[in-house]
């Protein structure tokens, strides 16, 4: 009936429940050893007024060590199902600081943030009032 990717368990890596219209859904925890900080977490919030609450169409680019990775975040991402609005990026190994790069409208800021965990970025009137470690 549907999938959601989220990280369910908190450990930096996405897991996948499938749901069944007759029955009980399917969890499939994804138990990659992660046990390194070597990937971030992004939940963005917008203040309602100049980006939205949920984040949605924020545009971040993850960067450390030469490389980057690219995300968007989506307001839907399947049929029957909505799959977590916080973003995932792994980071091939490197644990330490990380350049996150977001945009939204016409509107750019930069913010550096410790890899191994999720942070909350706060956007809008307030620009980015903080990141807040899960």
């Amino acid at each position: 009936r549907g999938m959601v990717l989220a990280d369910f368990d908190i450990d930096g890596d996405a897991d996948l429940l499938v749901t069944h219209q007759f029955r009980e859904p399917d969890l499939f925890r994804n138990d990659l050893d992660l046990s390194g900080k070597s990937w971030i977490g992004l939940q963005i919030i917008g203040d309602g007024k100049t980006v939205s609450r949920d984040g949605a169409n924020v545009r971040i680019q993850v960067s450390w060590n030469g490389q980057s990775q690219f995300a968007e975040v989506l307001n839907v991402s399947g049929f029957s199902a909505q799959s977590d609005r916080r973003l995932l990026f792994g980071l091939d190994g490197w644990e330490g600081e990380v350049a996150v790069d977001l945009r939204w409208g016409n509107e750019e800021k930069s913010v550096r943030l410790r890899s191994g965990s999720y942070h909350k970025i706060l956007l809008g009137t307030a620009k980015i009032a903080q990141s807040v470690p899960n």
